[in-house]
């Protein structure tokens, strides 16, 4: 009887001290995964933050090039004014002979040949920016 309460005791003091190693284990296990757990939050991040800027570069490339291609059209679109206004300059703009012109509001209305080219002008304009 008494090597059998010395054998319990010793088994109970074992068993607590096998007891309190696992419950070591078990935090060190919880504190590993949460470890895991934030890494992984942390490269899904990344991740994403990795596939929002492919996006975001490539929406960038994308606009830089619309931004080119609409610079060139306004350019041209510039170019192409500037030969009409130049144009209109060179034509002689000193005479004073009127023109009978026809309009919806009078039709007998006259012009001089300063307001006919004027007109002509902004007409070519307008048909050429709206056409």
């Amino acid at each position: 009887p008494r090597n059998a309460r010395k054998d319990a005791k010793r088994l109970d003091s074992r068993f607590s001290s096998i007891r309190t190693q696992i419950k070591q284990a078990e935090a060190e296990i919880r504190l590993i995964e949460s470890e895991i757990d934030d890494a992984v939050f942390q490269l899904e991040s990344r991740k994403k933050a990795w596939r929002d800027a492919k996006v975001q570069r490539a929406l960038l490339r994308a606009h830089a090039e619309r931004c080119r291609h609409d610079s060139g059209v306004l350019r041209e679109f510039s170019q192409r004014i500037r030969r009409k206004v130049d144009g209109a300059r060179k034509t002689s703009l000193k005479e004073m002979t009127y023109f009978a012109r026809k309009s919806n509001d009078d039709p007998e209305a006259l012009e001089s040949a300063c307001t006919r080219s004027l007109r002509r002008l902004v007409d070519d304009i307008s048909a050429f920016l709206l056409g």
